[in-house]
This record gives structure tokens, C-alpha cells and sequence, in this order.
């Protein structure tokens, strides 16, 4: 199926679905690019389902705006990604590093 000439969304969702990998999805509250992304995603059937997905975490970071530029956000965020790739990388030994 040719993707040319569909719109970035249709592509774009049509690319999250096919990915095998996990993906951490971080939207924050006080951010205009997040909430049309939010909006793309409730109104386009293209996107259906697709944050509901298994490999799928979504941290909703509901002070923070397109920068984190408050500390603790920051802070929050930093916590945030350890986690999950501490959850999802395998782990190594002092010997591989």
C-alpha cells in the first residue's frame, strides 16, 4: 500500500501501528503542539486505538510546558524516562560497558 500523497497524520499513524518496538509518549499540559497532537489523534480514525496499544506508556505531564522549563517538571520527567528504560532495556553487566 503506497503512502504517497496521505496526509503526515494518516503516515505517521499508520507507522506507530507497524512498529514493533515500546514507546514512551510524553505530553505536557501546557503545550500547543501536544494538544493538537491529542486532537489528531481523538479525531483521525487513522489514529484509533493507537495510544491504547500494549507497547504503548503515556505520561501525562499536565504542568509542564513544550520545554519543561520549570525544574521539577524536569526533575519529574528525567525520573520518568529512567523508569521506563530501566523496565524495558535489558540489563547489562559491568562487563559490556
Amino acid at each position: 500500500d503506497d503512502d504517497n500523497g496521505r496526509p503526515f497524520q494518516t503516515r505517521m499513524a499508520r507507522a506507530w501501528k507497524n512498529f514493533g518496538g515500546e514507546i514512551l509518549l510524553v505530553l505536557s499540559g501546557k503545550d500547543y503542539t501536544a494538544r493538537e497532537f491529542r486532537e489528531v489523534v481523538a479525531a483521525h480514525p487513522a489514529w484509533h486505538g493507537a495510544l491504547a496499544q500494549s507497547n504503548v506508556q503515556v505520561h501525562a505531564a499536565s504542568a509542564a510546558d513544550h520545554t519543561f522549563s520549570d525544574i521539577c517538571e524536569t526533575r519529574a520527567l528525567e525520573q520518568v524516562t529512567l523508569n521506563w528504560l530501566r523496565h524495558h532495556l535489558p540489563a547489562t553487566t559491568e562487563a559490556a560497558a
